[in-house]
């Protein structure tokens, strides 16, 4: 009897099929892992600092220089909206604007802040609009938290790896319903 040839990816396969239940375990406490890095590394290595600005005035925080270019404000049915506009820069090179918000519902006396944030794989920018006064001054709060995006990614790669454990294995569904027609002629003969 020969042995046939196959490649990694092809016996990787075979193999993981024939134990899903323990492969599968695997992958899901590797996602169990990612989270708990991504939570470990945003809590214990986040930076955050407030900030009381004028139009035109940068700030910095965590290799990030913020402008702040201005307050604008627009009205909807449902609310007024305060908006901040906020230019991101790194290297001396404007990368992006952000927009953080306070809301101010006709039907409410709370106002709500709408926080604008900028996600990248390796870090989350928050931005908050905490403060304003007559004199055109701003108070922001800014955030910066390293690998959130692996909490994320670790939940997904637990849920493909429950996924994959409770899908139920073709062959061996396969081998059970051969199974049950031989067992009732046996019970029949007995």
């Amino acid at each position: 009897q020969s042995i046939r040839p196959s490649h990694f990816f092809t016996a990787l396969k075979d193999l993981t099929l024939m134990n899903k239940r323990r492969y599968g375990g695997f992958i899901i406490h590797a996602g169990t892992v990612l989270v708990f890095v991504g939570i470990i590394a945003s809590s214990f290595f986040s930076q955050d600092q407030t900030f009381t600005v004028k139009q035109g005035q940068m700030f910095q925080l965590a290799g990030y220089s913020l402008k702040f270019d201005g307050l604008s404000q627009r009205r909807d049915p449902e609310k007024d909206v305060v908006f901040a506009r906020i230019g991101v820069y790194r290297g001396g090179q404007k990368i992006d604007n952000v927009y953080p918000q306070r809301y101010f519902y006709h039907k409410s006396e709370q106002p709500t802040t709408e926080v604008a944030i900028r996600s990248r794989l390796n870090e989350d920018l928050y931005v908050v609009l905490s403060g304003w006064d007559e004199s055109g001054s701003v108070t922001i709060h800014a955030f910066v938290n390293p690998l959130v995006q692996l909490i994320w990614m670790g939940i997904a790669v637990m849920a493909l790896g429950g996924m994959f454990v409770l899908f139920p294995d073709k062959k061996i569904a396969a081998a059970r319903a051969a199974e049950k027609p031989d067992a009732k002629v046996r019970d029949a003969a007995a």
